[in-house]
């Protein structure tokens, strides 16, 4: 049997190295799915399933984005039209605004203070360090 496929493939040679490479050819076809990189993670492959089921996550985000853009141009909005109206009727809400700044300021203190503990607590760390 040996001896039988060494003559036929030395008196067929191109033939049976067509035969050969279009079998390799044909498993390299119906074995190896297409992939493209994934919109999500540009670092995995991905394949057509995959970003089919990648789409409704981006549109999820996309629509997310949207709504935060829309409730941003509305409050720009009320902001223009009440100060259009201050403008417009002389009289300004000196409470309201008096209120907002000291909500302003109370904040500001509370964040600076907090981030003072926050450096306090990181040098007491290294003081506690270098003694032990």
């Amino acid at each position: 049997m040996k001896k039988l496929l060494k003559q036929l493939f030395n008196h067929e040679r191109y033939q049976s190295i067509s035969i050969i490479l279009t079998i390799i050819f044909m498993i390299f076809l119906s074995a190896c799915e297409p992939t493209c990189h994934s919109l999500i993670d540009p670092t995995k492959k991905i394949t057509r399933i995959e970003l089919d089921g990648e789409v409704p996550l981006i549109q999820a985000r996309i629509d997310t984005e949207l709504k935060d853009l829309e409730q941003q141009a509305a409050i720009r909005a009320l902001l223009i039209s009440l100060a259009t109206q201050y403008a417009s009727s002389g009289t300004f809400p000196i409470g309201t605004a008096l209120t907002g700044a000291i909500a302003l300021l109370g904040t500001g203190a509370v964040i600076d203070n907090f981030r003072k503990r926050a450096d306090v607590s990181k040098l007491e760390l290294e003081l506690e360090e270098k003694e032990t």
